[in-house]
C-alpha cells in the first residue's frame, strides 16, 4: 500500500511540475532542485524502482512514461 501510494504522490507532483516547462513525462525527483544539481541519479533509480507500477498505469490508465534524458545547459 504504501509503495503504490508513494508512487502516485511522486508522479502527481511530476505532472504538476513538468506542466510548467510544458513538457509530455515524469520527473519523479522536484524539478527545480533536479534542474540546479544538472543530475538524474535519483530520479532515475526511482524509475527502475516503480517500473511496474508506472506500466501498470500507461497501460490502463493513459499515464505518461518517465522521462529518460534531460539535456541540462544547451544554449
Amino acid at each position: 500500500m504504501i509503495y503504490t501510494l508513494s508512487y502516485i504522490g511522486l508522479r502527481n507532483r511530476g505532472l504538476r511540475q513538468m506542466e510548467t516547462y510544458d513538457n509530455v513525462g515524469i520527473l519523479y525527483t522536484d524539478v527545480e532542485s533536479t534542474f540546479q544539481r544538472q543530475d538524474l541519479t535519483v530520479h532515475q533509480l526511482l524509475t527502475a524502482l516503480y517500473a511496474p507500477l508506472n506500466h501498470l498505469d500507461r497501460k490502463f490508465f493513459g499515464g505518461e512514461h518517465p522521462i529518460d534524458c534531460i539535456l541540462f545547459d544547451l544554449s
